[in-house]
């Protein structure tokens, strides 16, 4: 045996030595975390789908306090509708918390119009970065009670020519492809940008995510308020 060898394999005795040296609740965090490296993407995550009704999807997922936002979304039989972040932590005197080892990040779906594009026969998932969760008192997927007025087919068709599940839950399209609207809302600013210099000389402009999108050309991308200011010498 030459000497690196000889030398490589001293070392690796003293190691071993050394791990079996350690306390025992010191040896088994060593090997948690060995087996947590090892394991495949998503194979370790918590979650819960808390709440499904007519109206919304509640739930939350646990994950490592430095993850990266989780991709949750919504499925009628295999196929995406919705989409979201859960991103959203709780504070921890909030009577809502939920308790963890790790980081728990809250999820929401608004879904009032997708009753009308379901049937019995159809399965309802949740899904965290792939991984289906579990429905609280329902089980992995969910069946519609009633038939809608419209198929899953049909709600592929408006999803495909960009309609969205908007805050309140209906079915529209969806703000970044309606161009009327997005004319209505400029139009709308323009009057009272007009209404405000003339009665009041201030000259009022967009303001955080509206200014963003504004420069960017993409007024309607959030769902939120047109947000304006103005400058005052008060």
């Amino acid at each position: 045996m030459s000497d690196s060898m000889s030398r490589l394999a001293r070392a690796n005795y003293y190691l071993r030595r050394l791990h079996r040296a350690r306390p025992r609740h010191v040896r088994q965090l060593i090997d948690a975390r060995r087996n947590r490296a090892a394991m495949p993407a998503g194979a370790g995550q918590v979650g819960i789908v808390e709440k499904f009704s007519r109206q919304v999807v509640d739930g939350w997922v646990t994950v490592p306090r430095d993850a990266d936002p989780v991709r949750v979304t919504l499925c009628v039989n295999g196929d995406e509708i919705a989409a979201s972040w859960a991103t959203e932590v709780k504070a921890r005197n909030s009577r809502h918390a939920r308790t963890s080892w790790s980081q728990v990040r809250t999820f929401r779906f608004n879904i009032k119009d997708l009753w009308s594009y379901v049937r019995p026969a159809d399965r309802l998932t949740v899904r965290a970065d792939s991984v289906p969760l579990p429905i609280a008192q329902v089980g992995m997927f969910l069946r519609p009670d009633a038939p809608g007025e419209h198929t899953p087919e049909q709600l592929r068709k408006l999803l495909s020519e960009g309609y969205v599940f908007e805050q309140y839950g209906r079915l529209a399209l969806s703000k970044k492809r309606d161009v009327e609207w997005q004319q209505r809302v400029m139009s709308l600013f323009a009057d009272v940008r007009t209404f405000v210099a003339d009665r009041f000389d201030y000259d009022i402009f967009f303001l955080y995510g509206t200014l963003l999108n504004g420069v960017y050309g993409l007024i309607g991308q959030g769902l939120g308020p047109l947000l304006v200011g103005l400058s005052s010498a008060w």
